[in-house]
């Protein structure tokens, strides 16, 4: 089965916020899934390729978790735009 996952704050330090998506992906690729993790900052690309081993795009619409709630929410959308 094909499966893709859209991540926002990527892989590069795991904490609670990632670890469940951290996890799954681990799992579905070890099931033998193909799996296409879609993420938002181009610093996490080469992270989430050694840490997966799998395809990794990227959106170019970095967050950061310490912007004002108002600001994350517009990048929200966004990254959920240039997805699409």
């Amino acid at each position: 089965m094909k499966v893709a996952v859209l991540s926002h704050w990527g892989f590069q330090k795991l904490h609670g916020g990632n670890l469940r998506g951290y996890f799954l992906i681990r799992e579905l690729l070890a099931k033998g899934h193909e799996v296409v993790l879609i993420v938002a900052d181009p610093a996490d690309v080469a992270d989430c390729r050694q840490k997966f081993g799998t395809e990794v795009l990227c959106v170019e619409e970095p967050m950061s978790r310490w912007q004002p709630v108002k600001k994350k929410m517009v990048q929200y959308l966004v990254f959920g735009w240039k997805v699409k």
